[in-house]
């Protein structure tokens, strides 16, 4: 899947020979690539049952996963409120969130939540 993502958006190592394989590519981007996605849980509360929101992160090298405190309205403010915080975990776990050698951030998604990812990426990058 992570490879299908990449070629989508025009990253391919195989198109320069001289980046080896895609085995290659993942061993060398794993120390800065991260997978984030969303999911949701639907519980009952006392407002009667409720779909909560949680935005997930796993860190490719060391699997490590931050997941954000949830939310039954994940709006603007609540992405950018993530944002912040997972740019602060990661950078206190000595985790890196950018591509070296251009120290330009690259975010990689698919869009699964009605536009809300564009906000979190937009958070990342002021941050």
């Amino acid at each position: 899947m992570t490879v299908n993502i990449l070629r989508e958006n025009q990253i391919d190592p195989k198109t320069d020979p001289t980046k080896g394989t895609w085995a290659d590519f993942l061993k060398t981007a794993a120390k800065s690539l991260w997978q984030c996605d969303f999911f949701s849980k639907h519980l009952v509360t006392a407002r009667g049952i409720r779909q909560c929101f949680v935005l997930a992160f796993i860190h490719v090298q060391t699997r490590r996963v931050w997941l954000s405190p949830c939310s039954f309205k994940p709006d603007v403010v609540w992405m950018r409120t993530q944002a912040e915080g997972f740019l602060a975990h990661a950078k206190a776990q000595g985790l890196e969130t950018e591509v070296a050698p251009s120290k330009t951030r690259e975010v990689v998604c698919r869009e699964r939540l009605g536009g809300m990812l564009r906000h979190y990426e937009r958070a990342a990058a002021a941050a």
